[in-house]
């Protein structure tokens, strides 16, 4: 009876989750389901006869989870990656965990959102005092470093051979922190996607850097991204900020808000768009874009990263503190930065060693893995990222600094006042792009130096240590409240401010 609750009860949750999100795999269940898109398969029907006979005679204790029902061990990862990743990791890891301890192991990952909603999600969990996940995989390196800085990271050395393997710096970009906090999983760059058939169609100027977003031939068909909720978002944006310089840097961003048919809550839905031609450009990860290129419509599809202005940049892995499956997770870290979990990331699906059913196109930290033939002829022409020359322009340090207040800026800038901004915008257009009127539209609110001296005073969170005095405590708690009510106050004058100049350029360009 015990055995057929479980088998039943497996069934059921497999169903629940499958048809939930048909598109994300499911392990184990399927032998019990189909991906049927109307109805209950006549398995889950035969799955659920079963389970509610089983659970009529076992009302006695919990259905215990699988991996802890068969002496198991288990893994709780917050993750914005792909389903497809969290696929072939998940699966790679179990598979490999069972050779290396001959345990079984269940990896679960709750939803986190998008990289910055993840980070406030563990924020809040901390201060909750609730330690329930093991391991953060992705995210970007400043948002680990603010990771760090918050306290929500614990160190973790890899064992001598696998940190051998992983130079610490490439092209300028550390790769791993020297405190172990985190280490780059996989190396990445950011650059633009673009539709030649919409260009062509449209008649508009090629795409060659990041400033075609900002052109007004290119209004209504940019794709734009919230970076309070998308950390590859964020991240491009910085790039912006460093490459041009902040004032140009902050104007670009704006007109290419401005320009966006609209403002994605994802990184991964404007390559999506630009290959259905929606939209014509937009920031891209090159992974996104290199998956998207190689799908159906991906025809018409190329990719810039616009030389001199771009940066290479990785994406971590970290072990979080108090982490309830501390032990686990270091075998998933040493799984993740192995050979055997960094070819996943560039051979094809189902080659020995390789994913087993979708092609990640990701670039790994391990030197060697980019001499070997079959990945060097799969990587084809690509250029050796542990060749390239540092980024002259880009300063990681002002990325740190700006990791927390940029997104919130370019919230109630350009997303919260998104229908008058693009109302001001395309006014200026008509009225022929008035000089003055296109400086006021794109001027900041605030200098450089503001904006990082606010970062550190007023968005950094102000923690509670844990032997801190109930006097001391109680002293930092008010402080900490007296700063949420100063950030709140700036959002909300920034918000009417730049609301405010919006309305009246678009009278001001339609008198013109």
């Amino acid at each position: 009876m015990k055995h057929l609750a479980t088998t039943g009860v497996a069934c059921l949750r497999g169903f629940s989750r499958r048809h939930a999100n048909p598109e994300r795999s499911v392990y184990g269940d399927t032998a019990c389901l189909r991906n049927d898109s109307v109805g209950m398969p006549h398995t889950a029907l035969l799955c659920l006869a079963v389970a509610l006979l089983a659970l009529a005679g076992c009302r006695k204790a919990a259905e215990p989870q699988p991996a802890a029902a068969e002496g198991g061990d288990e893994l709780v990862i917050y993750s914005p990656h792909s389903d497809e990743i969290r696929d072939e990791f998940g699966l790679g890891f179990e598979a490999w965990y069972r050779s290396q301890t001959g345990r079984r192991v269940r990896v679960s990952w709750p939803d986190a959102g998008g990289t910055s909603q993840m980070l406030r999600r563990l924020q809040d969990k901390f201060e909750a005092g609730r330690f329930d996940v093991d391991v953060v995989f992705g995210g970007g390196s400043p948002t680990f470093e603010e990771m760090k800085g918050r306290g929500l990271l614990e160190p973790y050395k890899l064992p001598a051979d696998l940190l051998g393997a992983i130079p610490p710096v490439v092209a300028g970009q550390r790769i791993y922190d020297p405190d172990y906090t985190w280490y780059g999983a996989a190396l990445t760059n950011f650059g633009l996607i673009y539709n030649r058939a919409v260009i062509r169609a449209q008649h508009l100027p090629p795409v060659t850097a990041w400033d075609a977003m900002g052109e007004p031939a290119y209004v209504g068909l940019v794709g734009a991204g919230d970076a309070a909720k998308s950390g590859s978002m964020r991240a491009a944006y910085e790039i912006i900020l460093e490459a041009y310089g902040y004032e140009r840097g902050m104007a670009l961003l704006v007109r290419t808000m401005a320009n966006s048919r609209q403002i994605y809550n994802g990184a991964g839905e404007i390559p999506r768009d630009c290959a259905q031609g929606i939209i014509a450009v937009g920031p891209c990860i090159d992974f996104y874009a290199d998956r998207q290129m190689h799908s159906e419509g991906g025809e018409d599809l190329g990719y810039v990263a616009p030389p001199g202005l771009t940066v290479l940049n990785c994406d971590p892995i970290g072990i979080l503190k108090k982490a309830p499956h501390r032990p686990v997770a270091e075998k998933f870290l040493q799984y993740v930065l192995s050979p055997a979990g960094q070819l996943l990331w560039v051979l094809p699906p189902g080659v020995p060693e390789g994913p087993r059913k979708f092609a990640l196109e990701r670039t790994p930290v391990l030197p060697a893995l980019l001499a070997r033939p079959d990945v060097k002829a799969r990587r084809g022409e690509t250029t050796d990222p542990f060749s390239l020359p540092p980024a002259a322009f880009y300063d990681a340090a002002k990325g740190s600094a700006r990791v927390a207040i940029l997104p919130d800026y370019l919230r109630v800038a350009a997303v919260e006042n998104e229908a008058s901004l693009k109302q001001a915008w395309r006014a200026i257009i008509a009225a022929g792009l008035p000089a003055d009127l296109v400086a006021e539209l794109t001027r900041p609110l605030i200098s450089e130096d503001e904006m990082a001296r606010l970062g550190r005073e007023v968005w950094a969170p102000i923690r509670v240590p844990a032997d801190a005095t109930p006097e001391k405590a109680t002293e930092l708690r008010q402080r900490e409240e007296m700063r949420l009510r100063r950030k709140a106050e700036l959002l909300t004058e920034w918000r009417n401010t730049l609301y405010h100049r919006y309305e009246s350029l678009a009278e001001k360009a339609a008198g013109h």
